[in-house]
């Protein structure tokens, strides 16, 4: 199962019948939760072994010539995986300088007289 961003499909690997559910909490931090529900107990241990292969690789490269307080390396370092049941449970966190960072470069430019 996968999305449609625009006009491409996005394949996020989760096995049929699964559900996503996603949400948002600001403490300083933007933390992500991502839970997929699956239909089985091995349906969400099978997926969660494919999120940790996909986060080790993330890991590695992102140890290659990076600093360790980079913001990307930052957010990869903080995903945490975990598995409860049927569920499949991904966290992480934006850092409040890096929200900052977006927020700025998404500003628009207004013309100075």
């Amino acid at each position: 199962s996968g999305i449609t961003v625009g006009n491409n499909y996005v394949d996020l690997g989760l096995p049929s019948g699964a559900i996503l559910v996603g949400s948002l909490r600001y403490t300083g931090a933007l933390q992500i939760r991502l839970a997929a529900l699956t239909t089985s107990e091995s349906q969400a241990a099978a997926l969660l072994g494919r999120m940790q292969s996909a986060l080790t690789m993330a890991r590695a490269i992102g140890r290659q010539g990076k600093e360790q307080d980079d913001p990307a390396a930052q957010i990869v370092n903080s995903v945490s995986l975990k598995q409860s049941g049927n569920k499949a449970v991904l966290t992480a966190d934006i850092p409040d300088g890096l929200l900052h960072e977006l927020a700025t470069a998404a500003t628009p430019k207004t013309p100075q007289d």
